[in-house]
């Protein structure tokens, strides 16, 4: 998990499902700033958890950011297994929309009660706006994301909470890490031959980093971004331009 925190001076919580030592090393490095909590996104019960001690710590949230999310295997739609598929979809929006149901409560109070303007932030993709092949799984579930984004932003907007979404292009994540991909002569593909697959796609000649996806959601958090409700931001280095 890599966290890239502007100084806007914002208290964080991050969570994650399993690893502790993650959370507990990012907790090291950010001191007071952040609060770690493990949790499910997928899980109703656990967002209704997160909430509470969001309350009961700070009495307030100005910002959530729906992050999680897997891209399954590269597979065909007569190959796509339906197991696979609510996997995808479970993990990849239905977390976005339980986490957004469970935040707009606070949210809406801590605007009206602040004078202040609330925003959500959910990653979608670059496949979240044109279709990928052997990615139908992928493709659906970012898509989700995307019109989720639009409708919640029209109901949350004249309440103070903005709703926006994030679509990056390949970046240089573990996203794909358990993938089993192979030459034509059946040797492992390593990290570098597939960043090389993507290249030539990309106008700026690489894969996106990590920071440069979170200088976005930074923008999209704060007041500079005040008037941008239900909008899709694009981060690719020029992979859509084609």
């Amino acid at each position: 998990m890599t966290v890239h925190e502007p100084n806007l001076g914002n208290r964080v919580r991050v969570c994650n499902r399993a690893d502790k030592a993650a959370l507990d090393a990012i907790a090291a490095e950010l001191g007071d700033n952040l609060i770690p909590f493990v949790h499910d996104v997928c899980d109703e019960a656990g967002w209704a958890k997160l909430l509470d001690m969001v309350r009961d710590k700070s009495g307030r949230l100005d910002i959530l950011f729906n992050n999680a999310g897997i891209m399954m295997e590269p597979a065909g739609l007569l190959q796509i297994s339906y197991a696979d598929w609510q996997r995808q979809m479970r993990i990849n929006t239905d977390s976005v929309f339980l986490g957004m149901k469970a935040a707009a409560p606070i949210m809406i109070e801590t605007a009206a009660a602040n004078g202040t303007v609330g925003s959500i932030v959910n990653t979608s993709s670059v496949y979240g706006l044109a279709g990928g092949e052997g990615f139908v799984h992928y493709c659906a579930s970012k898509g989700a994301v995307r019109n989720m984004t639009k409708a919640a932003a029209l109901e949350l907007g004249p309440l103070s909470v903005r709703v926006n979404s994030l679509h990056p292009g390949p970046t240089k994540t573990n996203l794909g890490a358990a993938w089993d991909l192979r030459d034509a002569d059946g040797n492992p593909l390593g990290e570098e031959a597939v960043e090389a697959a993507w290249t030539p796609f990309i106008a700026a000649g690489r894969l996106g980093e990590a920071p440069e996806m979170a200088n976005m959601v930074a923008f999209l958090a704060s007041d500079a971004s005040v008037y941008v409700n239900g909008a899709e931001r694009v981060v690719d280095g020029g992979y859509m331009a084609r």
